[in-house]
């Protein structure tokens, strides 16, 4: 199932900041701070922390972890998967041995058998998906808390993709709105020709208003069961950088090019970036001992599957995956962060996560892979980077920032102040207060005309 043009969805105007009190919500989030870093769980941490300067208090309902704050709500989580999603547990390293590795030999036939028997599960009616223990044992605790707190607006986050059905059953026994937020593209078991009678849908469909992370998570399905809807559009709500404070460049005795996170086991192509490398070898000799490429994930290995690795080998460092407080450190005195966007994904127009990782530091970002979609835009806008269309683009981007660092000890671009506010957490809970606003107050959203980075809001 293909994505849609960029013209079915919009941005909403934030709401402004207020010590009026406007409403109170109610969140449902199954990954919360501090527990498994990415975009999962910052954009209930967005509203966790800034959703009262808009007026907004909250209460939230997550699964439960060590560590969560005391005042949000935990709840057992009886879903098949914890195990296996705790970092070192044994469970977790058998999964990683089962699906990872290498893109050749037996490791796709292994994934493939993964994914089948995953999928004959997600078929039969009471399954919905690996996380429907945790969705549906939390109705109970939904119902209370609202009535409780006196809750005005429900708002869910997906995946998981069960908590779509409990939350418009809770929301329409209690009376309220309900506000479901996509913050991912929909797995390939939600893209099956069903009908918009399917479980997932019928639940979109009854939403008062859907919110999404990228427009890659726009499907033909979600448009068409939102056709008749009150408010049929899609409204756009970035997402936020995790780090709250500005990063300061450090120095360091390498030109290091950083590739931190996922390489999706090979989805993601490190070749331009390859070939750019020694294009530089051939014409500017010191660059063989002063660059290095470092790649820090799970699958980083399998870069050597690719073309022209084995010509700019000696310069490729290749990690596991590291705590994150420990890549962050090495974020600080990368001299280029890169963002290798999706191979063969029809999302073209996706915001990959990492690009909000990265703006909080100084380090030239470097994107490439795809078409720039809208991250190309953002990126020249907070001046933080380039999206770069070839091998040729990608080597003359990292000559110009080689030279500084030979020059300067570093290399640095300074940020756009007003990109990086627009791309923070604060803006994001502003985005979502405005839309608790026009669901409480049964009005439309107030739409966007015209972006901050100069594209109107029907991505023209």
């Amino acid at each position: 199932m293909y994505p849609v043009p960029s013209d079915n969805y919009i941005f909403t105007n934030t709401a402004q900041s207020t010590t009026d009190a406007r409403g109170r919500a109610l969140l449902v989030a199954y990954k919360f701070p501090p527990h498994d870093v990415g975009v999962a769980q910052h954009r209930p941490e967005a509203l966790y922390r800034h959703l009262a300067d808009y007026g907004w208090q909250c209460d939230v309902i997550t699964a439960e972890r060590p560590g969560t704050p005391a005042d949000v709500v935990q709840t057992p989580d009886r879903s098949w998967t914890r195990s296996v999603k705790e970092d070192g547990s044994a469970e977790a390293a058998l999964k990683q041995k089962l699906i990872m590795g290498s893109r050749t030999g037996f490791g796709p036939f292994k994934r493939r058998i993964v994914s089948n028997v995953k999928l004959l599960m997600r078929l039969q009616p009471k399954w919905h998906d690996e996380f429907a223990g945790w969705s549906y044992s939390i109705e109970d605790t939904i119902m209370n808390t609202a009535r409780e707190r006196g809750s005005e607006v429900l708002w869910v986050t997906c995946s998981p993709y069960t908590l779509a059905p409990v939350a418009i059953k809770c929301a329409r026994a209690l009376g309220i709105p309900c506000v479901i937020d996509l913050r991912d593209p929909l797995p390939h078991y939600l893209h099956f020709p069903r009908g918009t009678g399917h479980w997932f849908y019928r639940a979109l469909a009854a939403a008062d208003a859907v919110t999404c992370a990228a427009p890659c998570c726009i499907t033909r399905e979600l448009l068409d069961v939102r056709a008749s809807a009150k408010r049929p559009g899609i409204v756009e709500i970035p997402s936020g950088s995790w780090q709250h404070e500005h990063v300061a460049m450090q120095p360091s005795g390498k030109f290091t090019l950083l590739h931190a996170g996922t390489l999706v086991n090979g989805g993601r192509s490190p070749q331009p970036l390859f070939e750019a490398v020694a294009m530089l070898r051939e014409r500017i000799t010191e660059i063989a001992n002063d660059l290095r490429i470092v790649f820090i994930g799970g699958d980083s290995g399998v870069v050597r599957d690719f073309p022209g690795y084995e010509a700019v080998s000696s310069q490729v460092e290749i990690h596991g995956q590291k705590p994150y407080a420990e890549v962050k450190k090495i974020m600080a005195t990368a001299s280029m962060l890169v963002i290798i966007k999706l191979d063969g994904d029809v999302y073209s127009d996706a915001l990959p996560a990492k690009m909000y990782d990265y703006l909080p530091y100084e380090a030239p970002v470097l994107s490439f892979g795809m078409g720039p979609g809208l991250q190309g835009p953002l990126l020249g806008w907070s001046n933080a980077g380039h999206w770069l269309g070839s091998a040729a683009e990608i080597a003359a981007f990292i000559e110009e920032h080689y030279r500084q660092w030979q020059e300067q000890g570093v290399a640095s671009r300074e940020r756009n102040a007003e990109a990086i506010a627009y791309l923070g957490q604060s803006r994001m809970a502003g985005d979502f207060a405005a839309i608790f606003d026009a669901v409480k107050q049964d009005g439309p959203v107030d739409e966007m005309t015209v972006l901050p980075w100069g594209r109107d809001s029907r991505g023209a």
